[in-house]
């Protein structure tokens, strides 16, 4: 394993096999050498225990059901996977894939219900926002800095026929990822996310 090697990516599929564990196990010690006691104690724990599955999320948008609760209920599935910090990417993820085999790597997502980086919570948000004729989607990449590391983002950009504007997604710093549908142009949503950033 190479030093530059910002994070390892499961092949074995699920259930995720003992090999792949003990890889995760070790790159999570090799970069967080701090926290090694936390770290042993979740390993050890996670030979007994089995992740319970979150229940599929239903979404219905009813007659009176506005453009912001709709998002807000998408924001709070992603939010209960939770961002990935493990340093082991769960899902293989081909950015040139096909609408339909992004949409088997959704269902996989959804029912293995694992920790997500942010690309696999964009492509989950594309998918639930589906269907929603008042809402127009288009990504957003951008670099953040923290503690010395590059890091690299994705999220969804919103505009509502309403005329406003949020996005959807997840990252390891809450300040740079959702964003409620109540900006009236997106170069606010994006200059929010330039000031969190250069805070340290």
């Amino acid at each position: 394993l190479s030093d530059y090697v910002p994070f390892l990516t499961s092949k074995s599929g699920f259930p995720i096999n003992a090999e792949t564990w003990k890889s995760m196990f070790d790159f999570c010690l090799k970069q967080n050498s701090d926290c090694k006691k936390q770290i042993t104690d979740l390993y050890e724990s996670s030979q007994e225990n089995v992740i319970s599955k979150k229940p599929l999320p239903v979404f219905r948008v009813d007659k009176i059901e506005t453009a912001e609760n709709f998002l807000n209920k998408v924001q709070n599935y992603l939010n209960s996977l939770e961002y990935n910090y493990t340093g082991m990417q769960f899902f293989q993820v081909n950015r040139g894939a096909s609408i339909i085999r992004l949409g088997e790597l959704v269902k996989t997502i959804m029912l293995a219900s694992l920790p997500i980086k942010c690309l696999e919570a964009t492509i989950l948000a594309i998918f639930l926002t589906q269907g929603q004729e008042y809402l127009k989607r288009f990504t957003m990449s951008f670099v953040s800095e923290f503690n010395g590391n590059v890091f690299r983002h994705v999220v969804l950009g919103i505009y509502s026929s309403s005329g406003s504007f949020g996005a959807l997604g997840l990252s390891r710093r809450e300040n740079l990822m959702y964003k409620p549908l109540n900006f009236p142009v997106m170069k606010i949503v994006i200059f929010l996310w330039t000031v969190f950033n250069n805070r340290k």
